[in-house]
């Protein structure tokens, strides 16, 4: 059963009720968030860590909390183990799944009892002590707890990237940043093409009243899908057959030498922070696999100038020893290269694409996602695939795996109250995103990405 509230507002609800029973002493004492335990080359963090306890909430000194969406078949062993590890006098396990309840987990529970290890409901928490936060359920918060739970947030992405297997997930944002052409305008581009054959009567003008058309409603794979049913209509044949080769495999051939001539026009010569950062991160620590829905080859070419192996993959297959994968998994048109010539450019392309549950794109984004931390990078996160599949792996997976996704915090509304309304929905995307899996990394400028990346490496990686 999913969690009625995410693990953010968890933490506010939690700390908010700790503060309302602490004894004086206790309060001067507080509690420390990301409290760090190793052994053995092994790492934990423990969300909070009260060095005087809390008697109003049946808390010794010495004890720690930890918040957890849902139980799956290694919690119990894994919280025996940091128990044990921590030394501590006692480890409170909050579980926010709307249908747990300690009286169910008695079986379970019997061989923690030694280890003072109990798990409660996040309602049970707050029916202890002082009960009056328990109306403390809301979203709002100040400019200090935001900053405070950024700061969180990003010290638990460091720790997961220094201590753990980690994947990045690349989208258009990042070619962009690079002055390649984002989806529409790699749309126009193509119409623009198109326009210099005399038999289509269709140019870039075209496409704004294309995509305001009602039952197009703006999605940029329906406009793709419209455009290409256009063209159809208006030639069977776009170049020479090839020897054997049928007229879908032609047309996949062309169009990927028209993206290829508009994604390469101009020589990007000029230095692209944040790419740079990326490889610098990728050369510091090998990534398990970049999952990349852009066509472009910016970043291998990267990789090559600072002489970090990689293999550039479009379909599925291991022989990458020693090397990073680099999934194309909406296909691929490199600079300099044939390989991968069938992109994904519309809605029928994208819906055969996914429609199997085992293709080899849909498989190597759920191993990235179960058994990795894996960081967002120019994606708008609104893909209906990739949250389809944060769905499934927050449902059937590693409990203990979180993902962030980089996001520029925009302005949603300015109406009155302006300020408390942004604030309220920037929450609640938040927690929509959380009960995914994926914490957000808010920055003001995309001018900022390329230092927060770099700052997920303390003292590793030079700046550019």
């Amino acid at each position: 059963m999913p969690s009625i509230i995410d693990e953010r507002t968890a933490y506010r609800v939690i700390t908010h009720h700790l503060d309302k029973n602490f004894s004086e002493e206790e309060k001067s004492a507080g509690y420390q968030t990301e409290y760090k335990v190793e052994k053995d080359n092994r790492s934990f963090l423990l969300d909070i860590y009260l060095g005087k306890g809390c008697k109003g909430l049946k808390l010794p000194p010495n004890s720690a909390i930890e918040i957890k969406s849902r139980i799956v078949s290694n919690t119990i062993s894994n919280l025996q183990y940091v128990y044990d590890i921590a030394k501590l006098s006692k480890l409170l396990v909050i579980i926010l799944d709307e249908g747990f309840s300690s009286t169910k987990m008695q079986p379970v529970n019997s061989p923690l009892v030694s280890r003072k290890i109990e798990l409660l409901s996040l309602k049970e928490f707050i029916g202890r002590g002082k009960t009056e936060s328990a109306v403390f359920f809301n979203f709002s918060r100040g400019k200090d707890v935001a900053e405070k739970e950024l700061k969180s947030i990003l010290e638990r992405a460091k720790f997961a990237i220094n201590n753990g297997r980690y994947s990045l997930f690349l989208g258009a944002g990042v070619s962009t940043s690079a002055g390649l052409p984002g989806w529409n305008e790699l749309l126009k581009k193509l119409i623009d093409e198109a326009k210099k054959d005399t038999r289509f009567h269709i140019d870039s003008a075209d496409f704004d009243n294309i995509e305001r058309y009602p039952y197009i409603n703006y999605s940029p794979l329906i406009v793709a899908r419209y455009i290409n049913e256009y063209l159809n209509n208006k030639y069977t044949n776009l170049v020479d057959l090839a020897d054997g080769e049928d007229l879908k495999k032609t047309k996949q051939r062309y169009l990927a030498t028209k993206i290829k001539e508009i994604l390469y026009k101009k020589d990007k010569n000029e230095s692209n922070l944040l790419i740079k950062a990326l490889a610098d991160m990728i050369r510091t620590k090998q990534p398990e696999s970049v999952i990349t829905y852009n066509y472009d080859d910016l970043l291998e070419e990267r990789l090559k100038e600072i002489s970090v192996p990689f293999v550039t993959l479009v379909e599925d297959t291991r022989s990458f020893e020693f090397s990073v994968p680099i999934y194309h998994v909406h296909g691929f048109v490199g600079k300099d290269t044939s390989k991968g010539d069938n992109p994904i450019l519309n809605e029928a392309d994208y819906h055969a694409e996914y429609q199997e549950s085992y293709l080899w794109a849909n498989i190597e984004q759920m191993h990235a996602l179960n058994r990795s931390t894996c960081f967002f990078v120019g994606l708008s996160m609104t893909d209906p695939n990739l949250r389809r599949l944060l769905d499934i792996s927050k449902r059937m997976g590693d409990d203990s795996i979180c993902h962030y996704a980089f996001m520029k915090k925009e302005k949603l509304t300015d109406c009155p109250f302006a300020k408390e309304k942004n604030e309220e929905n920037i929450a609640l995307y938040e927690k929509m995103m959380n009960n995914m899996g994926v914490y957000v990394i808010w920055y003001d400028k995309h001018d900022d990405l390329p230092s927060i990346l770099r700052s997920l490496f303390p003292n590793k990686i030079c700046k550019a």
